[in-house]
């Protein structure tokens, strides 16, 4: 007599339970270490290139922190956990701290041009002015052009992205403020450049409004919120959901940028308070 036998089914693997969600306390608290994270790492370098003859010494801090920032990007980028992600998200801040301060201190702009090339103050936006501006920031532009397709390329082929993913935004919500301004906004703070890229202020243009804004406050609304949402999904690892926090809260610094673009200081601050 002979017997058969059933084929052997595979054992299913047992469903990943969900991790629990973020409490309150913890995305109020990666936000604002996202935002403290970039002051310390962006907004004071730049804040010290106003200083008279602080330029040298900003650009080698800063020059300095984006090499270590850039090390461990390169380095650490299939380390994961919470800890990994706060430190790949301030390495991202690093490098492009260095983007920002070089830009301000003039270290890397162009090639320089003279006072009689550059166009009248108020002359608007035009293909010849935007030409113009274009090659007085040449190297600039190249130089963050170039670091942001190494961060694309990078952040497909590591675990952990987190840095390069912050430094990909801020370098798309940089690059459409600085077209918005040159298209026009009623708020162009051209009174705060610094006197090292002085020679942008005849391309910052005033204006009611201008059509690339609404464009640039909706996909900056949609990706953020895109983001911060990756922060309520369980099925996440918590690392990732206090990432999405960390870039999602970039994002909206972005977007409060480009309002105040578009918000006349006068409303709030009389002219010459300042």
């Amino acid at each position: 007599m002979t017997t058969t036998r059933s084929p052997m089914r595979p054992i299913a693997a047992p469903a990943r339970a969900p991790e629990a969600r973020l409490t309150t306390r913890e995305i109020v608290g990666a936000a604002f270490a996202s935002l403290a994270i970039w002051w310390a790492t962006t907004a004071v370098l730049i804040f010290f290139n106003f200083v008279e003859g602080a330029g040298p010494w900003v650009a080698t801090i800063s020059f300095s922190l984006a090499l270590l920032g850039a090390v461990w990007l390169f380095r650490n980028g299939d380390r994961v956990g919470v800890a990994a992600t706060y430190l790949s998200f301030t390495a991202g801040l690093m490098v492009w701290g260095f983007v920002k301060s070089s830009l301000y201190s003039g270290l890397i702009v162009g090639p320089p041009v003279g006072p009689e090339g550059l166009p009248p103050i108020g002359l608007g936006p035009s293909v010849a002015s935007f030409l113009q501006v274009l090659e007085l920031l040449i190297f600039h532009e190249l130089l963050a052009f170039g670091l942001v397709v190494v961060a694309i390329r990078q952040a497909r082929r590591v675990r952990n992205p987190v840095g390069f993913h912050v430094f990909i935004l801020l370098y798309a919500c940089h690059e459409s403020a600085k077209l918005n301004v040159f298209l026009g906004v009623q708020n162009t703070s051209a009174d705060l450049i610094p006197d090292s890229v002085s020679f942008l202020r005849p391309f910052m243009t005033e204006a009611t409004w201008n059509p690339l804004f609404a464009v640039s406050v909706t996909l900056i609304t949609i990706i953020g919120w895109a983001i911060l949402r990756q922060s309520l999904d369980d099925r996440l690892p918590r690392w990732k959901r206090i990432g999405a926090v960390l870039i999602g809260t970039m994002g909206f610094l972005g977007l409060l940028e480009h309002w105040f673009l578009m918000f006349p200081l006068e409303a709030v601050v009389p002219p010459g308070t300042l």
